[in-house]
């Protein structure tokens, strides 16, 4: 160690200080230019017992947290490496986890719920089912401070009988099975909590539609947002948009009004018992496109449209 130790051995009391009041060695190592390693041999050579580079006061702040349907509620001192105590909420067995398992955001199954046949429901069989994946998700999303999205859900609640002990299983039987790949959880409404009563499978364009910052229309009594009502109307969602909103247009209005597009471009023509497209008729009587098109904008008939010839210049 050489130099190096000689410069430890003149804050002997200073590096023995900051250990036994729990910091890291890694951190210790830092003010001399040092591995923890080197600092901990270092305090072995001087008969103190040298901890592996960790200190368990610096996860007991984690004590709490919640992975899944686990709960943090210890750390385990002794062990080599930083260590975690987890308390299932299914079957309350506990058992030690190496955190860097947890930070990795590894899936560790419970043995405890394994050896109890009346817990198991085989959804975590084989891998996690759809179904097990949102209700993990979703304990996550309310519980867990470390998670990604907690700061948006920590107002949020899960209702008793979906957190208890069978409450993966209570959360199936009231949700049912997944409708769809492209179904996952929501709640009607969203100032509300994760309950029965307000939790539903969604697909992600009425999770869109179901956002507080969603424009909602009400017609004749019926409130839906205005993207729905533009489908209904057969109208793209930028047209309907400005029907009522730049254009002033009465919401009844702009919902019965034809689509241009749908009237002329989709639909078809009947002109003396024959049915085409405008586009077919046009080809057909040698009229132009864009007349035929105009001519019903204005209201003409479609067997005028398309066989009134057109005036010569």
């Amino acid at each position: 160690m050489g130099r190096r130790g000689s410069r430890l051995d003149s804050h002997r009391d200073e590096i023995v200080r900051r250990y036994e009041e729990g910091e890291s060695l890694a951190s210790i190592g830092e003010s001399f230019e040092m591995t923890g390693r080197g600092v901990g041999a270092w305090l072995r050579k001087q008969g103190i017992e040298g901890r592996s580079g960790w200190s368990p006061d610096n996860y007991r702040a984690l004590i709490g947290n919640r992975y899944g349907a686990r709960r943090i509620v210890g750390v385990v001192a002794e062990k080599s490496s930083p260590t975690l105590l987890l308390q299932c909420d299914h079957c309350n067995s506990r058992a030690e986890i190496r955190a860097l398992k947890l930070r990795a955001q590894e899936t560790v199954p419970c043995r405890g719920c394994m050896k109890h046949p009346s817990l198991k429901h085989g959804h975590t069989q084989g891998g996690e089912s759809p179904e097990y994946r949102a209700w993990r998700a979703m304990l996550q999303r309310c519980n867990d401070p470390n998670g990604n999205r907690y700061e948006f859900y920590k107002e949020i609640s899960i209702c008793d009988q979906w957190t208890g002990p069978s409450g993966f299983e209570t959360f199936l039987a009231d949700m049912g099975s997944r409708p769809s790949p492209q179904h996952s959880v929501d709640r009607e409404d969203n100032a509300g909590d994760y309950t029965p009563e307000n939790t539903r499978w969604a697909t992600s364009k009425q999770q869109a539609r179901n956002r507080r910052s969603t424009e909602m229309l009400t017609i004749k009594g019926e409130t839906k947002p205005l993207a729905e009502w533009a489908e209904i109307a057969g109208v793209k969602y930028w047209t309907f948009y400005r029907r009522i909103k730049v254009y002033g247009m009465d919401p009844e209005e702009a919902l019965e009004k034809a689509s241009p597009e749908r009237t002329y471009k989709k639909h078809k023509l009947m002109v003396n018992g024959v049915t085409k497209t405008p586009a077919e008729w046009a080809r057909e009587t040698g009229i132009n496109y864009t007349t035929i098109r105009a001519r019903l904008k204005r209201g003409w008939s479609p067997e005028d449209a398309v066989t009134r010839p057109m005036k010569r210049r």
